[in-house]
């Protein structure tokens, strides 16, 4: 990624930290991160049988989350990491300590059960809260509101079906970036029986929006859109074009040449 892409809030956060060293095997474990890695995963939702489970979700999660960080590409690698740092583990989570090792095919069958966009949703939320928490203790103001931005990308080449003469759309999918924090939080699918729309005000619906500017194309432009980032403490930027015809007609004439000289005139 070009420098010139990166937030400025995390070329700071990288200009301070690039000679820092840390050492694994003898550093401690964090115990505020880690507690903030479980607090996020509780809104994972957890499909199993209640009654039934032995390993709770959160912790179930935090443990492929280290395992992953930590280079593992299989459920085996992940079950290695959880024998090999449980005892640690045990110091900061006592409540954990009676729980054995899930074994390869306990986080198989978990990983095939909860929701992707959950776990997205919380992967998320613990990145921008450890970024925020980066920033308090570096010291760094990125001052004023967070930049949210939606915008809906299309596949191409992914609805070509071969053989047939039937037409298949090409996938489709909503993001929704932290533009200042560099993180895409969400990525919701859209199927053909419906568009970007009613997926982006109902994304924004369960989205804290509070002291955030989002920002959208004109296909998002629409009144309850709007309505729904304002009802929820935010502020917008929307584009503009034909397909809203009289108010395009309208903010043409008012920011029309003619009009900005007048303007111009009365400073």
């Amino acid at each position: 990624m070009a420098s010139q892409k990166i937030p400025a809030p995390i070329l700071k956060i990288r200009e301070i930290i690039k000679d820092v060293r840390l050492d694994a095997r003898t550093g401690k474990m964090p115990q505020a991160v880690l507690k903030r890695v479980v607090s996020c995963m509780e809104c994972v939702g957890d499909g199993r049988v209640q009654g039934m489970i032995v390993y709770p979700l959160p912790y179930l999660l935090l443990l492929a989350f280290l395992a992953v960080l930590s280079g593992a590409g299989g459920w085996g690698d992940m079950e290695d990491f959880s024998t090999a740092y449980k005892t640690k583990l045990n110091g900061i989570f006592p409540q954990y300590k009676r729980i054995g090792v899930p074994s390869h095919d306990t986080f198989r069958r978990v990983f095939g059960i909860i929701s992707p966009e959950d776990l997205q949703r919380a992967t998320a939320e613990f990145l921008v809260q450890e970024i925020g928490q980066m920033k308090k203790v570096l010291g760094i103001d990125d001052g004023g509101l967070r930049h949210l931005g939606l915008d809906g990308k299309e596949q191409n080449g992914t609805g070509r079906k071969y053989g047939t003469s039937q037409k298949v759309a090409n996938l489709q999918t909503l993001h929704c970036y932290d533009i200042t924090n560099g993180i895409c939080l969400h990525s919701v699918p859209i199927d053909g029986k419906t568009n970007e729309i009613p997926v982006a005000q109902k994304l924004l619906s369960a989205m804290c929006l509070k002291n955030c500017v989002v920002t959208f194309d004109a296909m998002n432009t629409q009144k309850d859109t709007v309505k729904t980032i304002v009802g929820g403490g935010g502020h917008y930027v929307g584009g503009l074009k034909g397909n809203q015809q009289l108010f395009h007609e309208e903010v043409a004439l008012f920011f029309s040449d003619a009009e900005l000289a007048g303007i111009m005139r009365t400073m």
